[in-house]
């Protein structure tokens, strides 16, 4: 059996691997555990903060998770947001440069893998925040919040989106998915709703609405023990 650790940038995203990805991915023999970065795997408590401020934490973590999954069969990655991604990892100001979100995250990932520079290491960094993967559907959205304001309130979430897919809502201060969800719709509430909304929506779907996220999911699935060499 496949094992996978997944270096998480918060509680969210942890919920997320614990409750979403993991049982999608033991299904094809792949075993998943996640981390918060800073925290100790014993110490993965829902309460555990999370977020990264600079990036000397995510290297620690890195490096501490590939020497304590050391088989060869064990793969280690990430689950963190562009979003406020810290900026002093070198060479991180001429990527941000670059106006191609997909593009971007493509080379920081790069970056990321040169950096740590082990084969069993794949980075993965989410456009622009996990909450881009809240926004793959939004009738399942209206119905967990379940309030009498929040087919309007995702009326007009909708209407700012406009033609934006789920990874291209972009990082700004005012319009990251994670400050529009607070805007439109304020019974929205983070910690509570984004396992149920992404469970609902499931993997397949998500594969198909986020193709970065999709991509990460492929690479994910074929470390499967039944997967076609």
């Amino acid at each position: 059996m496949s094992f996978v650790s997944v270096i998480c940038e918060g509680e969210c995203e942890m919920d997320f691997v614990q409750g979403v990805l993991g049982p999608h991915l033991s299904i094809k023999g792949i075993t998943v555990q996640g981390t918060v970065v800073g925290k100790k795997v014993s110490r993965d408590l829902a309460s555990s903060p999370g977020g990264i401020l600079k990036f000397d934490p995510l290297y620690r973590h890195i490096r501490a998770e590939l020497r304590r999954v050391s088989s060869p069969t064990s793969v280690v990655t990430t689950m963190v947001d562009l979003y406020a991604f810290p900026r002093d990892l070198d060479g991180f100001g001429a990527i941000s440069e670059i106006a191609d979100p997909y593009e971007r995250v493509i080379q920081l990932e790069t970056l990321l893998q040169r950096r740590i520079g082990d084969t069993r290491f794949f980075p993965y960094v989410q456009l622009h925040e996990f909450e881009a993967l809240v926004l793959s559907d939004m009738e399942i959205l209206r119905r967990e919040l379940d309030e009498s304001d929040a087919t309007e309130g995702i009326g007009r979430l909708l209407a700012d989106l406009g033609d934006l897919e789920p990874e291209e809502v972009d990082q700004s201060p005012q319009g990251a998915p994670s400050k529009r969800l607070q805007r439109f719709l304020p019974g929205y509430r983070k910690r509570t709703m984004a396992r149920s909304v992404t469970s609902q929506i499931g993997c397949d779907r998500l594969r198909r609405r986020c193709p970065h996220f999709g991509s990460w999911l492929d690479r994910l699935e074929a470390l499967s023990p039944s997967a076609p060499l």
